[in-house]
């Protein structure tokens, strides 16, 4: 089991971060290894203040703009 912060998924879904790429990497093996990801409730209050905060200034992926 693998426990994700809070920096690690906004750089793997933000494509402009500079860590993006370690990011994704370390997303994709914990995927072919299939390691179950978790995050804990402290994770999701973060990404929504960073989120709501820079709204305005963030791209989503097309995927998650689609489900405004």
């Amino acid at each position: 089991m693998a426990y994700l912060d809070t920096n690690v998924l906004l750089s793997h879904y933000f494509a402009e971060d500079p860590n993006h790429l370690n990011a994704a990497r370390l997303m994709e093996t914990l995927r072919r290894r299939g390691e179950e990801r978790r995050i804990s409730l402290l994770t999701l209050v973060e990404l929504y203040a960073y989120i709501s905060r820079r709204i305005g200034a963030l791209k989503l992926p097309p995927h998650y703009a689609r489900l405004s």
